[in-house]
This record gives structure tokens, sequence and C-alpha cells, in this order.
């Protein structure tokens, strides 16, 4: 058996577009494929994995679809292998290959669909960490009678800031994003020294993406009141609107216990973070003028949510 390599693709040529159509549909015509992905790229986004052999040969493809509400969440269909190179995990390579490629590009989850009576990609599904749920659709994809398989993607980690390191982070987070906070500025040693000097129910979490520190949030813990404040949210601008927000939401939820009362404190000109919490369930009780550490008069929105 020769070697198989595996690419991803997002624009595939006029070459391997015919070369993928000739290997599943058995015609060299690839107009259907081209319209799938002209579709799908208007719509949201969509890419190929595709496995080929040492001569250049397509022996195997999927693709991968983003759903047009979640951008976060994507589907994995269109799996398939010729016949002379199946039993060869070629298959498990490419399903990988794709968890791997969207891991990487910062998704939470990957689906696919089955039909009850195929064992064999059921077993896939399972051995590569899919866990079987109730059914929901996916875009307008017709797949009422088949089973649903969906897999958690973990792109991002969090940590308890308090190393140099973590130091360094927060300082290029802050510098980035501290028009949000009307903040007064703050470099590296500074925010080292606050680091430090923290009182223990104050704590710093960053949040990474690969060895890049992408968001920080800080809790302030009143376990007296059963409450904690979530007194700083930021996200570099590259990253946001990538679920990073709902990422440390689910993690802030895991620290808590039930019943407690969660707040924020927001300026009325940070209209992002409102939506924000205002999606996580936090609703406006009381606002004020106050005097910011830039300097400037601003107007603050005090947030509360009940876990």
């Amino acid at each position: 058996m020769n070697s198989v390599s595996i690419i991803t693709v997002d624009f595939p040529s006029d070459e391997l577009a015919e070369k993928m159509s000739e290997a599943q549909y058995h015609t060299k015509d690839f107009q259907m494929i081209s319209e799938m992905i002209f579709s799908e790229k208007v719509d949201g986004d969509i890419f190929q994995v595709v496995a080929k052999n040492e001569n250049e040969k397509v022996v195997g493809r999927l693709q991968c679809i983003r759903n047009h509400e979640d951008f976060c969440s994507w589907y994995y269909g269109d799996l398939f292998v010729i016949p002379e190179y199946r039993r060869n995990h070629i298959a498990e390579r490419m399903v990988q290959t794709a968890i791997e490629t969207l891991t990487d590009r910062g998704c939470f989850s990957l689906r696919c669909y089955i039909i009850p009576t195929n064992g064999a990609s059921i077993s896939l599904q399972r051995k590569l960490g899919f866990s079987e749920l109730p059914w929901e659709p996916f875009n307008d994809f017709d797949s009422t009678d088949q089973l649903m398989f969906e897999k958690a993607l973990t792109p991002y980690r969090i940590t308890n800031a308090d190393s140099d390191r973590d130091a360094r982070g927060i300082a290029a987070i802050y510098w980035e994003t501290r028009m949000v906070f009307h903040g007064e500025e703050m470099k590296y040693r500074m925010w080292k020294e606050k680091l430090a000097g923290e009182p223990e129910n104050i704590q710093h979490f960053l949040i990474y993406r690969g060895v890049v520190p992408v968001a920080w949030f800080t809790l302030c813990f009143q376990n007296n009141l059963n409450s904690v404040q979530i007194k700083n949210l930021a996200v570099l601008p590259p990253f946001q609107k990538k679920g990073i927000g709902r990422y440390a939401w689910e993690n802030i939820k895991r620290m808590l216990y039930e019943h407690w009362k969660v707040t924020a404190d927001i300026y009325s000109d940070n209209d992002t973070a409102k939506k924000v919490f205002e999606r996580f369930g936090f609703h406006a009780v009381s606002e004020k003028q106050i005097l910011a550490e830039d300097g400037t008069k601003q107007k603050l929105i005090h947030y509360e949510s009940i876990f």
C-alpha cells in the first residue's frame, strides 16, 4: 500500500477538485463540489480534508462546514475512502486532522450525523471521542433520520495568573484593550507588583491559545456574601467574537457554588461587554457617574446575575 498524506484545503484548485470528484463520484465534472464550496463560503465557511497517495491520487475526502449561527460549531460529512485503501485507518486520520485543524482555529465543537445501521462509522466516532447526543439541526441539513454525534474541542486553556510570564501576558492584553477600562497606563513591572500584592480573595486568570495569552479576567470573591465580582474581562481584538467570552463564563461558573450572586461593573460606552454579559443572563440593576482612572467622567452600569 502506497503511503498516504492528509492535507486540509480551503480553496481546491481545478485539478484537485477534479481528482476529488473522480474518486468519489466517478466523474471529472467537479461542478457539484464547486457549487457546494461556493455556497458555504458565501453563507459561512467550509474546508476539505483530502487523502492523497504518493502519486497525488485522491484516495479519500471529507468536508467541514461551519454553523451559520454559532461560528465555533462545525460539522463534518461526505467522508469516503476508495475501496482499495479502506481498513488502513485513513478515515480515522482524516477526521483526526479535521479535529486538529478546528482546534487550532479556535473552534469548540465538531458534529456529524450517522445512519443508525452504519455500525463501522458509529464505532469510529466513539473511538475518536465523539458522544451520541439528542438530535439537533445543523444549518438546513436534512438529517432527522440519523444519529447525532459531537465532540467537544479544547482550543484554549485557562490558568491562574501568578507567574512572571502571566504578568507580561496581562500587561500586553491590558495595553491593547485599556481604552474600554478607562484605566491608567500600567506596564509590565506595575502588573508584576500588583499580582504579587493582591489579597487572597482577588484572583487573576489568563486564557491561552497555545503559548499565546488571548484574554484575561479578574474575580473578586466575597465569601461572606456568597458573591463574586467579575472586575475585568478583556479579549485581544484579533480573538474577539470567537467564543472566548463564553469559554471564560463557563469556567467562572465551575468555580462558584449554587445560588451565588455574580456582579460586574461595565462602562456604558463598552457596548461589546454589555452585549456579552446580557447574553450570559446578567441584568443591569443600577448606574452611577464616576471619575475614571484616566481622568474622564464615565457612567458605570452595575450588572447582576444569580448562578
